[in-house]
């Protein structure tokens, strides 16, 4: 599992040593740290992309989502450098199962390299 490190309760990134090379994580401002609580996402949970490099408006991006071998696409465009998704409910409820999920996200190809998010999912009870 890649090491986080928690800014704060509405900010997590996933630190890399090659930013050059990589886009930066997902941000899930319902986690904290690599971990999701059920009860926080009990209508879906938002997941906000920013990236830190110049693109066209519009274009076109993929956040994928797989809980076990199950992935799920997601597909929006930019706008002005930044995409929100909404991840149903039922995507989390289902992961209790199969101890997670994962989410990665591409701009323009699916090969352009990205950082998995590794996300646990649990109750606080």
């Amino acid at each position: 599992m890649a090491a986080h490190s928690l800014k704060s309760d509405s900010d997590m990134s996933i630190n890399h040593k090659k930013p050059s090379e990589l886009l930066p994580a997902p941000v899930l401002p319902v986690a904290y740290g690599d971990n999701v609580f059920l009860e926080d996402v009990i209508a879906g949970a938002r997941v906000d992309i920013e990236l830190n490099r110049n693109v066209y408006p519009g274009t076109q991006v993929t956040l994928e989502y797989k809980v076990g071998n199950t992935p799920n696409r997601l597909v929006i465009p930019l706008q002005e450098g930044r995409a929100s998704f909404l991840i149903p409910a039922c995507a989390f409820i289902n992961s209790l199962w199969v101890g997670g999920m994962q989410m990665r996200y591409w701009v323009d190809d699916p090969f352009h390299k990205s950082e998995v998010l590794d996300l646990g999912v649990s109750m606080r009870c």
